[in-house]
């Protein structure tokens, strides 16, 4: 019943990621968008979740809980991730459907991955990753774009809500409200930055001109004036 979708990318040569990622909860009668679905689990670690959000909040609870005293490295870093989900269902008393995908950010040893996280598995990606039931497309209109660690930020940031915008074929997509934030390697914590609205805005005004054609890279967002913030 969502869209999260986490993209690698760089800005002056620093590692960035984009977080994309909607607001919707609910079923199949019923959805609101009012969820917050990006969490800051500690300082080096943050994490949106797609799956059954009553689920989902007690798998984040845990994970806040597990990860405060923890120190990730490269060597540990797969196994300290994986260990919180695996106690919340180690009964495996869960019905098939009632599961939980996490897509967390982690700076290990200097370096953004991006990790998805379930109750069978934990993949690594190098580039990009979306979970949720939007994410077949999301996933392929990345792929299109060719998008990579060193796509600059600004394509980065257009790629993602385009990304998240196509997702949206899913009925279980929300449509209304899109957040971008991005991390900066460099930060503690590691998110940097939260778009606007008047960034999301314009956001959707370039995809009225690149969705999905040629991109023009020399596209940048503009600040609003302090006024309009």
């Amino acid at each position: 019943m969502t869209l999260c979708i986490a993209v690698k990318c760089q800005d002056m040569g620093e590692q960035r990621v984009v977080c994309c990622f909607d607001a919707q909860v609910g079923n199949d009668e019923y959805g609101t968008e009012t969820e917050q679905k990006w969490h800051q689990l500690t300082p080096s670690i943050c994490a949106m979740y797609a799956g059954r959000w009553d689920l989902a909040r007690d798998v984040i609870k845990i994970y806040k809980s597990k990860l405060k005293r923890s120190k990730i490295t490269t060597q540990n870093y797969r196994s300290v991730l994986r260990k919180p989900m695996d106690s919340f269902f180690v009964d495996d008393s869960f019905e098939p459907d009632g599961d939980v995908d996490l897509l967390a950010v982690a700076r290990v040893d200097g370096d953004l991955r991006i990790v998805q996280i379930n109750r069978r598995s934990i993949t690594v990606e190098r580039d990009f990753y979306a979970v949720g039931t939007g994410a077949p497309s999301a996933t392929a209109l990345l792929k299109w774009r060719k998008v990579s660690p060193r796509t600059d930020l600004n394509a980065a940031l257009y790629f993602a809500y385009e990304a998240k915008r196509i997702g949206e074929v899913s009925p279980f997509v929300g449509k209304i409200m899109t957040y971008l934030y991005v991390l900066n390697v460099k930060s503690t914590p590691i998110i940097e930055q939260i778009l606007t609205t008047h960034e999301v805005t314009q956001l959707a005004e370039a995809f009225k001109r690149f969705g999905p054609q040629e991109f023009d890279y020399a596209w940048r967002l503009s600040p609003a004036a302090p006024r309009d913030r």
